[in-house]
């Protein structure tokens, strides 16, 4: 807007307004309004250190800032909820700060300006904090009282083929339903 001339910033301000909302909603509203409160959020974070989101850009490495942001927010001291969250979390948020800057027409201050490409940093700081996440909750595939109980009347019945089934059925569970996850005594 600042690159038009004079006048011409006035009669179309409303229209860029309007193609600015469209694009940020592309679709989704509760998305959008979760961008618009992700932006709001760093730009407090921002103004605790006195810092202006154009001083911000200013900087040629955003990396260590935006990245104490994101560790902050993992830890729960940013998080809406005040708690902690996983890593996919702490990489939305700075997703969708990276593309309210975006839209705004600042660029994406997660990509290195020599490549032009994500900074390698980023992705090696995902990948380590999904090594601290615990595995997803999932519903148990099976109760493992039905396979106590399927091994049970096998032993009783003394049938081969029974018993090498009910082996099978745990061979199965444990190796290809991922009992680290199942298997869990505490919820």
């Amino acid at each position: 807007m600042a690159n038009l001339p004079p006048g011409a910033g006035v009669r179309l301000g409303p229209a860029v307004r309007a193609v600015v909302q469209s694009t940020t909603a592309a679709g989704n509203v509760k998305r959008a309004r979760t961008g618009v409160r992700q932006y709001e959020r760093f730009h407090d974070f921002c103004a605790s250190f006195n810092i202006s989101t154009e001083d911000f850009l200013a900087y040629d490495d955003h990396f260590p800032f935006l990245s104490a942001y994101a560790f902050q927010y993992r830890c729960g001291e940013l998080a809406p909820g005040g708690n902690a969250v996983k890593s996919r979390t702490a990489e939305d948020a700075v997703r969708l700060i990276s593309q309210t800057f975006q839209m705004l027409g600042l660029g994406d201050p997660r990509t290195d300006p020599a490549t032009r490409r994500m900074d390698s940093r980023w992705t090696r700081l995902w990948k380590d904090w999904k090594h601290y996440d615990d595995p997803p909750k999932r519903v148990k595939p099976i109760p493992l009282g039905i396979l106590l109980e399927a091994q049970r009347l096998a032993d009783e019945s003394g049938s081969i083929a029974l018993q090498a089934t009910a082996r099978m059925m745990w061979v199965a569970f444990f190796f290809l339903c991922r009992p680290g996850e199942y298997c869990a005594t505490v919820d």
